[in-house]
């Protein structure tokens, strides 16, 4: 079980209307149950690319992203990367 807390920066900002965009974030991570003799703690990064398509069913449109999201243990040795996609809708309103 772990929480995390990063703040990202996405480029263009969703005011554009530009379908395509990209991103990047690094926060801290906090671990609630972990195994013994590992961090608590780590450091989260992520990287993002995606699509978002505005008005495709009416005020309903579509999004699509891809990324990497990665955390680096701050107190043992050891690290975690993956990569993820996600789909889902947008609503102008």
């Amino acid at each position: 079980v772990k929480l995390s807390l990063m703040p990202l920066v996405v480029f263009p900002d969703a005011n554009s209307s530009f379908p395509l965009y990209f991103g990047g974030g690094i926060g801290l991570g906090v671990f609630f149950k972990q195994l013994e003799d590992e961090s608590e703690l780590s450091l989260d990064y992520q990287l993002i690319a995606g699509a978002r398509f505005f008005d495709v069913f009416d005020d309903i449109g579509l999004n699509l992203e891809f990324g990497m999201k990665n955390h680096i243990f701050l107190l043992s040795d050891g690290q975690f990367n993956g990569v993820f996609a996600a789909a889902g809708l947008v609503f102008n309103f």
